[in-house]
């Protein structure tokens, strides 16, 4: 369950509070925060706890540099910042690349071209050497770049970062789960080329999608294919590469992948067109909404409303088409006395709590449904034209 919430469609990066600063006794010992050589400042701060005798030497070995080690991380003063950070990448101690990588998102937006020309090329040769923890931090300082625009339209940034994304998150596990925030973000900016989208992306997803594939890669094909319909800029590209793919996801034996696939109902849907989405989409969304999992109906409900003025014009329609079951989940998130075990109650109360979120919004959409239309549209009140004249 933690792994499924991990890759949630959001996918917002964690916030990783640094326990150095929530630690002040630390804070010489953070990656470019002081000196590199010992201090006596940092011998004060060390706190030995109850085993003072048998850690002290450990920690004194860890804080003091032979001359030979302080000559190696030595750099010239008038070393300009963007080589000196090329050079902590390529030959640096891992107090430096971590101390590179610590400033990566503030480097690229300061610098911006010059940074991604200097730097991009090395981080992308080094990243798959660096341990899980640095990989992460970059992971995270990438997608913030991203996000603030400091990529700009390098294409040759995006090649790069997509094919070291993928890599990354084709090994699977835990310590992939960075990269797929990192792919998406590239995505949601359209920053991956083309020939990237078809070559790279898609052929990683339809992989992840087969059945016999972890419910975590599943899940990743889910979020991936929901990415790639939003960014593909013509509708022939989803329905003759992964469609089928996608809905077959809708039916997974797991509950989590198929919780994902309702996030990326929207996507697919646009991304193929409403003619092909009313017939192959919506009655995969239909069977969601009565899924036996709570947690698969609160995510259906929430999909089926954020499209609902999408499926059909005509009003009488589209309530025809929707209302009865939307109706019947919220109808039952109201009881909450279930029998069952601790954790199916928890599930309901999830799904009661989320119905309860979107309900402003589905009010809002049907009041468009159930509202007369003006007078002169409708030849007086009651007439012919209004939604209210006919019966239900």
């Amino acid at each position: 369950r933690a792994r499924a919430e991990a890759l949630q469609p959001l996918l917002r990066a964690p916030s990783r509070a640094s326990t150095a600063e929530a630690d002040p006794r630390r804070r010489s010992l953070r990656p470019g925060a002081a000196p590199l050589a010992c201090t006596m400042e940092d011998f004060l701060d060390v706190d030995f706890g109850d085993v003072k005798t048998k850690n002290e030497a450990s920690v004194v070995a860890k804080l003091t540099k032979s001359d030979a080690e302080i000559e190696s991380l030595v750099v010239p003063d008038d070393t300009p910042e963007l080589d000196r950070q090329a050079l902590f990448l390529t030959n640096g101690q891992k107090v430096q690349r971590d101390c590179v990588i610590a400033n990566l998102a503030r480097t690229l937006r300061t610098y911006r071209h010059e940074a991604v020309a200097k730097l991009l090329p090395i981080l992308t040769e080094r990243i798959p050497g660096m341990d899980t923890s640095q990989q992460a931090k970059a992971a995270d300082a990438l997608v913030e770049a991203t996000a603030e625009g400091a990529l700009g339209g390098e294409a040759d940034a995006g090649d790069r970062l997509t094919a070291l994304a993928a890599k990354l998150l084709a090994k699977g596990g835990s310590a992939s789960e960075p990269w797929l925030r990192v792919l998406v973000a590239l995505l949601k900016h359209r920053l991956v080329p083309k020939r990237a989208l078809r070559e790279t992306v898609l052929e990683l997803a339809l992989k992840k999608a087969d059945p016999s594939a972890e419910a975590e890669a599943r899940m990743t094909a889910s979020i991936l294919f929901g990415q790639i319909a939003a960014a593909a800029d013509n509708s022939s590209l989803v329905t003759s590469t992964f469609l089928e793919p996608a809905i077959a996801l809708c039916q997974d034996t797991e509950a989590d992948v198929r919780a994902a696939m309702c996030a990326q109902v929207e996507a697919i849907a646009r991304g193929v067109g409403a003619a092909v989405a009313k017939q192959r989409v919506l009655p995969e969304l239909l069977e969601l909404l009565r899924d036996e999992q709570p947690l698969v109906r609160a995510a259906a409900v929430e999909a089926a409303v954020e499209t609902y003025d999408f499926w059909e014009h005509n009003v009488s329609r589209r309530r025809h088409l929707l209302l009865p079951a939307l109706k019947g989940v919220v109808e039952t998130s109201v009881n909450l006395g279930s029998d069952g075990a601790a954790a199916l109650a928890a599930e309901e109360a999830e799904l009661a709590r989320r119905v309860a979120a979107i309900l402003g919004l589905l009010c809002t959409k049907l009041r468009a449904d159930t509202d007369p239309p003006p007078a002169d549209a409708r030849g007086g009140a009651g007439g012919a034209g209004s939604p209210l004249a006919s019966p239900g």
